[in-house]
């Protein structure tokens, strides 16, 4: 989950290749034959049972630990498609922060189970992803949900992730080598959008992976577009007024109000410029709106945390701590704390209380000032064949649908279908333009916010149907 308070990264050298990858290449075709030769799905890892469901598991599910590095550990969640394991393709699933629990992700969104208000009870998802996939929710990096560092070295940067992230996607392979020939893809929302073209590129390089594309929803794709767009949304949602704009307009854009003209990113020596961006960040961050969902509420605090004697005290302020204000985490967090989920998900005593979001793996990030991820976006639509779908709720304030359409538009691809609705049986879904005779897509999904899959997900699940199986989301498939 992304604050969007901290538009922060910086990108300064050119793609390289992972020693962990450049290993591998020196194998050649060997990792194919590593994974061969050892057995199938982790025993020890099934899940057996799931605390809050009465019914059987239909589908296997497993849970534990992948190994990153020598030292770290990274706690995965891997669920079977409904129909057809053996064939159907693998999704790698990440949520952002950096420090949010990909768990959010299964529980929160397009798992296939979500927990009731009450923390305890579990009820089928009707629009869960491992209805069209093979799903592995992965955290990242070392101290997100249960995952954990021996050394408790939590220190990291968006190079160290990535190197672990692919570290963590060969030792799944070993894990599970039965899934070695399936389809490839790769998904996360947030910043997850800095992990997923990253391990996208490592994967597309990786002799003996069938890679097929991936999919980011409201996520981190240039900090200056981000920046800049910001402003413009603030002021066609109605946060600013026609006298800010129009001090802004004199002061940050030569007297022009246009995405040309504006600079509201690189302020640092505009003392004016940078008084009115103040105003317009207090509008947005501090003006009691719900920076993930402009139309949505903040919902209201609870003491029930702190009242339930499994955890720990404080937990309230752990969640606000944590980065997450305006998402009601309050029954997953009481979920995912239970001694006998942790015993069922087969994550060790030592291991820290769970929270959506850590606040400590955020705050020990180093986020560089700049951040473009148009070379990975590059890489993997030049050189392949694998298909990408960037796609944003519009009613997102933190990582809003104008900066990513900016960006994907920079990428300065062929239009090949001009923007036009899709929908959702007889409702418009959102609009979406295709680039690169399809390969590459953009679509809102309209009254979506920030965490798309969990606000509408009868319309990110049809988008998914669609981008799984090879076709555009705005083909007649997308509209059942």
């Amino acid at each position: 989950m992304y604050n969007g308070s901290s538009l922060a990264a910086n990108y300064s050298r050119p793609l390289r290749i992972h020693l962990l990858e450049m290993t591998m290449l020196k194998r050649g075709a060997v990792f194919m034959c590593l994974v061969l030769v050892v057995q199938g799905a982790p025993a020890g890892d099934l899940i057996s049972k799931l605390p809050g469901w009465n019914g059987n598991i239909t589908t296997k599910q497993y849970a534990g630990y992948l190994d990153a590095s020598r030292t770290t550990h990274l706690f995965y969640w891997f669920v079977e498609s409904q129909t057809t394991p053996a064939s159907a393709p693998v999704l790698i699933w990440f949520n952002g922060g950096p420090g949010c629990s990909a768990v959010t992700g299964y529980f929160m969104e397009h798992g296939p189970f979500t927990i009731q208000s009450d923390g305890k009870t579990l009820v089928e998802n009707p629009y869960s992803w491992n209805k069209l996939a093979n799903v592995l929710y992965l955290d990242t990096p070392g101290l997100t949900g249960y995952s954990y560092d021996d050394n408790k070295n939590y220190t990291t940067n968006n190079d160290m992730v990535a190197v672990l992230n692919y570290a963590a996607v060969k030792d799944f392979y070993q894990k599970f080598p039965e899934y070695i020939t399936n389809d490839v893809y790769i998904a996360g929302e947030s910043y997850a959008g800095v992990y997923v073209p990253r391990l996208a590129v490592d994967v597309l390089r990786e002799k003996g992976l069938n890679f097929k594309g991936f999919t980011v929803t409201n996520s981190v794709t240039n900090y200056e577009l981000a920046g800049n767009s910001r402003v413009f949304f603030a002021y066609d949602h109605g946060i600013i007024g026609t006298k800010l704009r129009d001090d802004l307009s004199k002061n940050c854009c030569n007297g022009s109000f246009t995405q040309e003209s504006c600079d509201f990113w690189y302020i640092s020596d505009r003392l004016e410029c940078s008084t009115l961006m103040g105003k317009v960040n207090d509008a947005i961050v501090r003006g009691g709106l719900n920076m993930y969902g402009m139309f949505s509420n903040c919902p209201d605090i609870v003491t029930q945390l702190d009242d339930d004697a499994s955890l720990d005290k404080g937990s309230t302020m752990e969640r606000q701590s944590d980065g997450v204000r305006c998402v009601d985490g309050e029954a997953i967090m009481l979920y995912m704390r239970k001694p006998e989920v942790r015993k069922a998900l087969h994550v060790p005593d030592f291991t820290r209380t769970w929270n959506l979001c850590s606040g400590e793996t955020y705050l020990s990030f180093d986020m560089p000032l700049q951040l473009d991820m148009t070379p990975y976006y590059k890489t993997v639509l030049d050189i392949s064949d694998a298909r990408v779908l960037v796609a944003a709720g519009d009613t997102d304030l933190a990582v809003n649908f104008l900066g990513m359409e900016w960006f994907v538009d920079s990428l300065n691809y062929q239009l090949s279908k001009s923007t036009q609705p899709w929908y959702s049986g007889l409702r418009a879904g959102g609009i979406a333009t295709e680039f690169k005779d399809g390969q590459l897509t953009f679509t809102t999904i309209k009254g979506g916010d920030h965490m798309v899959a969990f606000s509408k997900p009868k319309e990110t699940f049809l988008m998914m149907t669609n981008f799984l199986s090879g076709k555009s989301i705005l083909e007649k498939h997308a509209t059942s």
